[in-house]
């Protein structure tokens, strides 16, 4: 085996008949492609490159495209920001953001690959809540046409929303072209999220605690947790009528009766505590929940429009 037609053949054959572990011999593949071919002429490997990255062999593809960050060729920009273009989407398909970013915003506005590595490396920010980082990107992006100008306005109008900042998502809603095909649908659904995160009314911590406090369950049935409130209230109501009971026809200083008492008293408190972390986690699942939303009306576009 000494070209990489050799290797190409031997890779459509083991992707066709998948006798062995797929990710193990694809790698080894490509350590012996590697080995055979060294590091020259790497702008005539890239549609291999582009051939593992097709197979969803993002692992193989970052290992042969690392190999070739050491070689003197990539001194020519267009095949630098090919190989950074290309380390930042496998890695973006890997799921990792974090290292994808650094790759992506590399690439130069002279490249082809610009405006989707651009765009996607804000995206990436603003799924890792870093909405600074994904703002500055947007910033220094320089659109290319009309439907560069676009997105970059819509990515920015939901980026301001993931920061609940409604003044600048509507500044930025306003310079939208709303007819636009490809953001024409999720832009609707955006702004159905933006009214209800305008009109969203949240839970009191505070009001959830002094209403379990007087009735031991409310504060969860008014957080909306019905279940667990009416749990609370028969546990703690239950424990304080048999408490009640003991100290009755007992005394309080009997075994039973403080045992009993002490029960109460856990329950009832418990029932408080757990109402205000109640409330926290609700509040928080809440915003986790819209923002997934949001994310995901920003990433279709994107996807659609530059994948």
């Amino acid at each position: 085996m000494k070209t990489k037609k050799d290797l190409l053949i031997l890779l459509k054959s083991i992707n066709k008949g998948k006798p062995l572990n797929m990710k193990v011999i694809t790698l080894f593949c490509v350590f012996l492609f590697i080995h055979v071919l060294g590091y020259s002429q790497v702008s005539k490997e890239l549609p291999f490159i582009e051939y593992l990255i097709a197979k969803e062999e993002y692992d193989a593809a970052i290992t042969l495209l690392h190999s070739y960050s050491l070689s003197k060729e990539t001194q020519s920009q267009g095949l630098v920001d090919s190989i950074n273009y290309l380390k930042g989407w496998s890695l973006y398909s890997l799921k990792q953001l974090d290292e994808s970013v650094k790759y992506l915003k590399q690439v130069s506005s002279d490249s082809y690959f610009y405006s989707k590595s651009q765009l996607f490396a804000s995206y990436n920010r603003a799924h890792l809540k870093d909405y600074t980082d994904a703002m500055d990107v947007l910033d220094c992006f320089i659109p290319k046409d009309k439907q560069d100008s676009i997105i970059r306005n819509y990515m920015k109008s939901g980026i301001f929303l993931l920061n609940r900042d409604f003044a600048n998502y509507s500044l930025y809603q306003n310079k939208l072209d709303k007819q636009f095909y490809g953001i024409k649908k999720e832009n609707l659904l955006i702004n159905s999220i933006a009214n209800e995160l305008a009109t969203h009314k949240t839970k009191s911590t505070t009001v959830a605690a002094i209403l379990s406090s007087i009735i031991p369950g409310s504060g969860k049935i008014y957080l909306g947790k019905t279940g667990q409130g009416i749990s609370s209230l028969l546990i703690v109501t239950g424990l304080g009528l048999v408490t009640a009971e003991n100290f009755s026809k007992r005394g309080p200083e009997k075994f039973s009766s403080i045992l009993f008492a002490s029960a109460f008293t856990t329950f009832y408190i418990g029932n408080i505590y757990g109402t205000i972390k109640l409330s926290k986690i609700s509040n928080k699942e809440y915003n986790s929940y819209e923002d997934a939303k949001i994310l995901f009306n920003i990433h279709i576009p994107l996807r659609n429009l530059y994948n």
